[in-house]
């Protein structure tokens, strides 16, 4: 996988080829806007539903790629910015580099390799790690993280979206382990007058 350096740590790129959206469900929770307009909330699952990706001497499985998006129930008219949802798995498969987990994101890609826009105001499809219990992976770890950015409307359109890209940045430093030993003695015993001594 193409990788580079970027402000003193690295950027690695995973890409997920997509399958034409496979059904639709509508979920039975709801919420309403005010009394008259009431919202329902849709969910589009993307395939294949698990994908692996390498990222350097990291691995990684995502699965549960969805897109969520609300709509006016009588109408049909999307509300608001879908959300693609999903499950990230990272695992540190090295044996000496420990990873410090900066930030992921997602890129969508359309059939002719063009990155494929959100609306203005959409927000942006970054999702920070650093600062979270699970920012930091030493050999053999893994963490999970759930993944909720923007999805673009255009991406809802048979055939927009061919591709899913994930750009991991972290910094990699050496992992070591040391030992230290300190030498100790047994010292008299202490305890209750009444209690036994120990011989």
């Amino acid at each position: 996988m193409p990788q580079g350096h970027n402000g003193g740590g690295m950027r690695a790129h995973g890409w997920l080829a997509l399958v034409a959206v496979m059904a639709i469900f509508s979920s039975a929770w709801r919420y309403e806007t005010n009394a008259a307009v009431p919202i329902d909330q849709r969910s589009i699952p993307l395939k294949p539903g698990t994908t692996f990706v390498t990222l350097s001497f990291l691995t990684g499985e995502i699965r549960d790629l969805r897109v969520v998006e609300h709509v006016e129930r009588a109408s049909g008219r999307l509300v608001g910015v879908p959300l693609l949802r999903g499950m990230l798995t990272i695992q540190n498969d090295s044996f000496g580099n420990t990873a410090h987990l900066i930030a992921g994101k997602i890129v969508y890609v359309n059939a002719e390799g063009q990155h494929v826009a959100l609306p203005a105001g959409a927000g942006e499809t970054t999702f920070p790690i650093i600062g979270s219990a699970a920012d930091r992976l030493d050999p053999g770890q893994q963490i999970s993280l759930a993944i909720a950015v923007p999805f673009p409307t255009t991406g809802l359109m048979p055939n927009r979206i061919h591709e899913v890209g994930l750009e991991l940045t972290y910094t990699s430093l050496p992992y070591r382990q040391n030992t230290v030993t300190f030498p100790v003695t047994l010292g008299a015993p202490q305890g209750d007058r009444g209690s036994p001594g120990r011989r």
